[in-house]
């Protein structure tokens, strides 16, 4: 069983090397002309350390040099290559020696271009599975490298990591590990693991179960005192024997299934997807002039399964998720296959379908089967969605991992769009993403030079406009292509890739260095939902203030109404402290959620600003007149300072200040400026303004 499943890991990663380098894109990128090292980290090094776990990484050039490596999912220096150039030039040489057409069942993949060399080797004295294959285009049309002169992709998978504790949990090798043949201890077996040359590579240990000679411990003494029962003694043990034997087999056959099958649910799993997938795009393939069959992969997730996890245990989470593969069993047709990927992740294959609409309706299917709630252990109830991503073929192409990754970009968008849907794959997805990943890189660059980042200071009026109350502090980002993007173009990137809070706090850093240069006058500083998850808020707002030497009554942080609502006890923990520390507290965009009273009564707070969607509306809205009123009441009758936002003419002006609105703030008197500009607008404009609006009232 070992070796079946050591035999079976090179010929996996032989597969997985095989999903990027038989690609038009890999080989331009890694050519000499267009060589981008970044690309390789995304596309190639990185990307194979996540979705399948390669510990190490290289391109190699005609030359057979190292121009990317990769270790433990960062990029490294190339020259790293020589901790494991000795163990793998022979198979370099080797590779380089086949010819373009090499023997299909030892050198190629599933397209029949991925040619390759794989083995069992000992890389940097550690045990590894190790596969080198040349980077060839995937379109025949697409003009590749000179024979003999491509650049090759090697990938290293140590057999000493995560695959040692699959051998333990899902082979029941209890014990195994890699050593040499002195670290066996007793009652210990060894299995020599030889590479493709007969070399030696490692020993794998593990202790055996030997349930027979257990047994005939027991009875020796039974055999000494009773020798008339010795036939009898000898039945039982050959029949303990036979059992053996025979749990031997069923252990055979059951390492066969779970290379194939889930364990959780017993639907098959990743592997056999793939492998279904590139025999269903094999045979379109073949036949290109003819009619092709047409089949959808949908990716499928559960959405809010995080938080019954979390809420109910992970033996709940697992009921759930069978509960789950039964339902999507029981809505998908007759030859269509049902896979887990892990976790709640799950795929389908919708095999022979006419058009849109028959996935259409499966998706529907499945929408109505999870809409009931599940049923799980103890009497408890839980209630989830789902999100679906689908890509069709042949017209989002021959490809599976193509395929795979054009439905991941569809269930993205899924989730983005409200999740609990379904989402076909269009072109301008692939776009998208790419350029969202590319926003996404630039930020953290800019996070970590600190160039880039600007913070800009929008001006909060008293309601007569004599003066300036107060600052709101908002980030900007002076992108080097794109420009000036407002937060709205590049914060939802932040979000989604954990950086929200690192700008949070650059932005309060920066605003505390410049506080001296500011108007005597509170700045507010908005405060992300992410840094309520963090768990030392407290801690790092403090700190930072402390170390520039600014009076915390100066400091307003501005938090949405999704902070007050959602029943987290640390985060409602750290606002009470803020605000006994001196720090004000503003609730941000009031109205646009789910305002209530109650929250207001627990959670005190300082400030509500009227969000700007109610003020454009004051002109020509009696609905939006109402809301305002409403909230300006509420604020008065709570005691708290009401600020409307998006004041932008002198009727809304003039209206709100009838209500007796306390701060003003909008581009009537200024937009966000950069610092040096508060000293250039002074309040000339914005005083005139107010005069115009209110001619009774004088200039001070």
């Amino acid at each position: 069983m070992a070796e079946l499943v050591i035999g079976s890991s090179i010929d996996t990663l032989a597969r997985e090397l095989e999903v990027v380098a038989v690609w038009n894109e890999a080989v331009a990128y890694t050519g000499q002309d267009q060589f981008s090292s970044k690309w390789i980290d995304e596309n190639l090094g990185t990307w194979l350390f996540k979705m399948f776990g390669h510990d190490r990484v290289f391109v190699l050039n005609a030359s057979d040099e190292p121009v990317y490596a990769m270790a433990d999912g960062a990029q490294v220096d190339a020259t790293r290559y020589a901790e494991v150039r000795d163990s793998i030039a022979d198979m370099v040489a080797d590779l380089r020696a086949l010819g373009p057409k090499a023997v299909p069942h030892r050198a190629t993949k599933t397209t029949g271009r991925g040619i390759h060399v794989a083995d069992l080797r000992r890389v940097a004295g550690r045990p590894a599975v190790v596969g080198v294959m040349r980077i060839v285009p995937h379109a025949g049309d697409f003009p590749p490298a000179l024979p003999g002169r491509e650049a090759l992709l090697l990938g290293v998978r140590f057999l000493d990591g995560s695959f040692q504790e699959e051998l333990r949990t899902e082979h029941l090798l209890d014990g195994a590990r890699f050593g040499g043949a002195s670290d066996a201890g007793p009652g210990e077996r060894l299995l020599p693991l030889h590479g493709r040359r007969g070399v030696l590579a490692d020993y794998l240990i593990w202790r055996p179960e030997a349930p027979g000679a257990q047994i005939l411990g027991h009875l020796i003494p039974l055999y000494l005192l009773e020798s008339a029962c010795f036939i009898l003694i000898m039945l039982v043990l050959l029949r303990v024997l036979w059992r053996s034997a025979g749990e031997l087999r069923a252990s055979e056959a059951q390492a066969q299934h779970l290379a194939y099958h889930d364990m959780l649910t017993g639907h098959p799993n990743r592997a056999q997807l793939m492998d279904m997938l590139d025999q269903s795009l094999a045979g379109a393939a073949r036949a290109p002039d003819g009619p092709q069959e047409r089949f959808a992969l949908l990716l499928l997730d559960l959405d809010r399964f995080k938080q019954v996890n979390d809420a109910l245990g992970h033996q709940a989470g697992d009921g759930l998720i069978r509960q789950f593969a039964d339902r999507l069993s029981t809505v998908v047709r007759r030859g269509d296959l049902v896979a887990r990927l892990g976790g709640d992740e799950f795929a389908i294959v919708q095999h022979g379908i006419t058009g849109q609409s028959d996935t259409e309706a499966l998706c529907r299917r499945i929408l109505d089967s999870v809409c009931r709630p599940f049923s799980l252990a103890g009497g408890m109830q839980a209630s989830v969605g789902v999100s679906i991503g689908i890509a069709t073929a042949p017209e989002a192409g021959l490809d599976s991992i193509g395929l795979m990754r054009k439905a991941d970009i569809a269930l993205y968008r899924a989730k983005a769009q409200g999740r609990n849907r379904f989402c076909f794959f269009a072109d301008d997805m692939d776009d998208e993403v790419r350029n969202r990943n590319r926003l996404e890189v630039d930020l953290r660059r800019a996070l970590e030079t600190g160039e880039g980042l600007v913070v800009h200071y929008q001006p909060q009026m008293s309601c007569d406009g004599r003066c300036v109350t107060g600052l709101e502090a908002l980030v900007r980002w002076q992108h080097p292509m794109l420009g000036l993007l407002p937060p709205s173009q590049f914060l939802s990137v932040a979000d989604e890739c954990g950086l929200s809070v690192r700008i949070d706090d650059w932005v309060l850093e920066h605003t505390c260095q410049v506080m001296e240069r500011l108007p005597e006058v509170p700045v507010a500083v908005n405060l992300s939902p992410a840094q309520f998850y963090t768990g030392d808020l407290f801690e790092r707002v403090t700190d930072i203030v402390r170390r520039h030497g600014v009076d915390p009554a100066r400091i307003e942080l501005e938090i949405t109404e999704r902070v007050l609502l959602e029943d987290n006890a640390s985060s409602h923990g750290a606002l009470r402290r803020l605000r006994e520390a001196g720090f004000r507290i503003a609730l941000d965009d009031f109205g646009t959620g789910y305002s209530s009273l109650s929250y207001l009564r627990r959670f005190r707070v300082d400030k509500i600003k009227i969000d700007q969607s109610f003020v454009r509306h004051l002109d020509h809205s009696q609905e939006a007149s109402c809301i305002v009123r409403a909230i300006v009441s509420l604020g008065q009758a709570m005691g708290l300072d009401v600020t409307a936002e998006g004041v932008e003419t002198e009727d809304q002006l003039r209206y709100l200040a009838l209500l007796g609105c306390d701060q003003m703030q909008g581009y009537l008197f200024s937009p966000p400026v950069p610092e040096p500009g508060l000293t250039a607008l002074g309040l000339t404009t914005m005083r005139q303004a107010m005069e115009a609006a209110f001619p009774a009232v004088e200039s001070g």
